[in-house]
């Protein structure tokens, strides 16, 4: 009888190298499990086959499996490290062996998770299989060298995320004010868009129905002026006055009138913030070869966050590998006489399609040549617009591929305008989803 296959893994600290080193070949693929606390490493051959498991926890014991290393390629051993690039865990352990000059290579965990099964025929799966699935897959060649960002890849990914916190924060301090102001002022709740900045001033300084009515006409119309810098028409000032004396809101307490003018305060503090990460954003993109050029097809924020999340476009060997590391690559499945629908694979990084996708919104609204290949899309005539705007999306990251290698961007080698005909003269119609609305698609992208 077959005996069935175990994952017993020891100590770091109760590992005896002398009993280790007889098992051991030239060449040794030491594969971790990457966990916050408690970690596992499967010691291989070249061949891939696990010969011992060792659990450390990180930190306490993880300078104990470095030592452990050392050891190892003291002993005449070429030791080369792989794990899988999940999350940020294993960022000291790495560091610590590339400071060493330890290779580091990583594995694609959704390899991995797939070849589970194929081990020992079994789905299921922890910790010390994962590092035999991470050393067998390295040992068939399927795993690549771990590329360490660069120091303006690092700076570049913080001020996404920092951006990206602040516009999550203004949109709950937006959301919050909506709620209130549409009990107790509905009408002027009606005139507020995300983008304007006149409701928020007129509320910091009178918060309610209640304190427009009692303030003089006089001082709200020059209050209202002043802040949009005299851009709001008299119309909309003359129906703000009306509604204040009109609505059908419910009356506010103080205290919640003080609420929403602090409310009001910060989302204006906030606004400004974002502003000027805006700037910093527009600037580091203009300090970069590559990334001034595509910023002009994506934007400055896409084009940022292509270098710092997936790398320099140009260093991809072609469109397509770009594609897929944005996780735009298509899927389907199918068998026999059953044809599967195809879809994206989202494998990378949301944050990048969700640019990508106000991207392509700009470039549809913009674009007449666009705009008419978007519309004649087939899911778009069935109205399944954000699947024909992710077509659109794929088509504008295969051209920024190619701008980022120097080549001018026009619109006229991505779509074939002899067959679009006389839809191009076509004038701007209401197809494409607001910018407002991408919160509600993007799950879609």
């Amino acid at each position: 009888m077959k005996r069935k296959r175990t994952y017993r893994s020891v100590d770091v600290e109760k590992v005896s190298v002398e009993r280790l080193l007889p098992r051991l070949e030239k060449r040794v693929v030491v594969a971790v499990d990457v966990a916050k606390e408690r970690m596992v490493a499967g010691l291989a051959d070249g061949s891939g086959k696990t010969l011992e498991l060792v659990r450390f926890s990180h930190p306490r014991q993880t300078m104990t499996f470095v030592e452990l290393l050392l050891r190892l390629r003291q002993e005449g051993h070429d030791v080369e490290a792989v794990m899988e690039p999940t999350g940020v865990y294993g960022d000291a352990l790495r560091f610590q062996l590339r400071s060493r000059d330890f290779a580091v290579f990583q594995v694609d965990p959704k390899r991995v998770h797939d070849s589970a099964y194929v081990l020992d025929g079994n789905v299921s799966s922890h910790d010390p299989k994962s590092c035999t699935l991470i050393a067998f897959l390295h040992a068939q060649g399927l795993s690549r060298p771990w590329r360490e960002r660069t120091p303006e890849e690092r700076r570049v990914r913080i001020l996404l995320k920092e951006h990206q916190l602040e516009s999550k924060l203004e949109m709950e301090l937006y959301n919050e004010l909506e709620a209130m102001t549409s009990a107790s002022w509905p009408e002027l709740n009606a005139m507020m868009q995300h983008a304007v900045r006149w409701p928020l001033e007129l509320l910091a300084r009178y918060p309610s129905a209640r304190a427009v009515r009692d303030a003089p006409s006089a001082e709200v119309r020059a209050h209202l002026r002043k802040v949009s810098c005299g851009a709001l028409r008299e119309q909309r000032i003359a129906d703000v006055l009306s509604t204040a004396k009109t609505t059908t809101g419910e009356p506010l307490e103080a205290e919640e009138e003080r609420f929403i003018a602090n409310l009001c305060k910060r989302l204006l503090e906030q606004r400004d913030k974002l502003s000027e990460l805006d700037k910093r954003m527009s600037a580091a993109a203009a300090s970069n070869e590559e990334t001034r050029r595509i910023r002009e097809v994506v934007g400055p924020a896409a084009a940022l966050a292509l270098l710092a999340l997936v790398g320099a476009p140009s260093s991809y060997a072609s469109a397509g590998a770009l594609e897929k590391a944005c996780g735009l690559n298509l899927k389907v499945r199918s068998s026999g006489q059953t044809r599967g629908k195809l879809s994206i694979t989202k494998r990378g990084p949301a944050r990048i399609r969700q640019l990508l996708y106000l991207a392509a919104l700009r470039f549809v609204q913009d674009d007449p040549l666009a705009r008419a290949w978007y519309e004649q899309r087939s899911a778009y005539k069935g109205g399944m617009k954000v699947k024909a705007f992710v077509a659109v999306m794929r088509k504008l990251l295969r051209a920024t591929y190619h701008v980022a290698r120097g080549e001018t961007f026009d619109s006229a080698k991505l779509f074939d305008a002899r067959r679009l005909g006389a839809a191009t003269e076509a004038a701007p119609t209401e197809t494409a989803p607001t910018e407002t609305a991408t919160a509600t698609t993007s799950s879609a992208v």
